[in-house]
């Protein structure tokens, strides 16, 4: 009859024992790799996230500034038209105004390049002597 311990029984419970931890031990390493595949996946998913708000973001202030850089070739268009008009005008006033001063100036020529009337010619000859003043001739 024996209350001693038996090596069987002994052997028996670390066999037991190591299978337990065994268990205990890949439960922890499979709980472990799922929280990390986890936060990867959080992590990467709120990155994507934030880069596709980031994406948007950027769109709409391109499409915010292409409207005003389109708004502003719009208005320096429009200015240089004014510009270009306004120069034009400008000469053809001036070019008006020359050609009227020019046939101003040029109506008096026109009238000197005419014959004079006779009794107002030159004459090289003394004022008595010369036919065409007949009025002094006469006088004298």
């Amino acid at each position: 009859m024996g209350t001693g311990i038996y090596l069987d029984d002994v052997d028996a419970a670390l066999e037991r024992l190591d299978a337990q931890q065994l268990r205990t031990i890949r439960t922890t390493m499979w709980s472990i790799a799922a929280i990390a595949i986890l936060s990867v996946l959080l992590v990467d998913s709120s990155t994507l996230a934030l880069n596709i708000r980031a994406v948007r973001v950027a769109g709409a202030k391109l499409k915010t500034l292409a409207t005003r850089v389109v708004a502003s070739q719009e208005e320096e268009r429009a200015r240089l038209e004014a510009v270009a008009h306004f120069e034009a005008v400008a000469a053809a006033g001036s070019a008006a105004r020359r050609a009227a001063s020019t046939r101003r100036l040029s109506a008096p020529a026109r009238h000197l390049a005419r014959p004079l009337p006779h009794s107002t010619r030159y004459c090289s000859r003394s004022p008595r002597a010369c036919p065409t003043n007949t009025s002094r001739a006469r006088s004298r």
